[in-house]
């Protein structure tokens, strides 16, 4: 069965060198070659790919910001020059990893765990997923998100939204240049921002307190929140304490 793959890595000896590797396994196609992250995002939600071979850290937008920013998570191995905790997370997640510098054998160890996995998808993302949570408990609030304009893969300051909108699995970011839609849901986005910054007001919406102009009273006893943008957004009555908790 052939497979198609993503090479994802901001060094073009690193690339090369998996390239020299997957000789090894003519069932593996490489499809695309990135030198960033942000490429990275636009390339594999685009081309859906079997497998991504990620370097975790890279300028700008890194491995595990990529994964925030996908429509669906591929087959991923790792390739890092990581600290001995993100080593440990990796172990506990059961996702393989490359520590540079690698050997061949090392490779096609990961590359034959990877062919495995293939039919056991489902495992192998909930794994990844425990290894994000693990990761982002143990680093500060995001300070960026990457999102589709047409055709390119931009930047947004976190700094900038004003208020976050839920539109089924995915979210929409208002913000003082325009709004964005992400693929990712509302509880997911918030998990990854300040929560000293950003609280959830209703089922459907998040505010960035920095941008609350003032809270009313409207009929029936309910509540909106109006922004400095001038947008009214009504306030569930089981967030209303949280809320008060946090403007006092």
């Amino acid at each position: 069965m052939s497979l198609t793959a993503i090479i994802v890595d901001d060094e073009k000896l690193a690339r090369d060198l998996i390239l020299e590797y997957l000789d090894e396994f003519p069932e593996i196609k490489v499809i695309a070659q990135c030198d960033n992250g942000e490429e990275a995002i636009q390339r594999i939600n685009q081309l859906k790919p079997d497998i991504a071979f990620l370097d975790v850290q890279m300028p700008g937008c890194g491995g595990f910001e990529v994964l925030e920013n996908l429509d669906k998570i591929p087959m991923i191995i790792f390739s890092t020059a990581y600290s001995k905790y993100a080593l440990k997370a990796f172990e506990v997640s059961a996702v393989d990893y490359l520590l540079k510098p690698y050997t061949q054998e090392r490779f096609n160890q990961a590359v034959v765990s990877a062919l495995k996995q293939d039919r056991r998808y489902n495992e192998m993302s909930d794994r990844i997923t425990r290894l994000m949570k693990m990761i982002q408990q143990n680093r500060s609030p995001l300070q960026r998100l990457f999102v589709k304009v047409q055709d390119r893969v931009v930047p947004v300051d976190v700094s900038t939204i004003q208020w976050l909108e839920a539109q089924d699995d995915y979210t929409r970011l208002h913000t003082q240049t325009g709004s964005y839609l992400v693929g990712q849901t509302l509880a997911h986005l918030l998990s990854l921002l300040d929560p000293g910054l950003f609280i959830r007001i209703h089922r459907s919406s998040a505010v960035n307190l920095q941008y609350i102009k003032e809270i009313k009273k409207s009929f029936k006893n309910n509540y909106l929140v109006q922004m400095t943008s001038g947008v009214k957004l009504p306030v569930g009555r089981t967030r209303l304490k949280q809320l008060k908790e946090k403007i006092i």
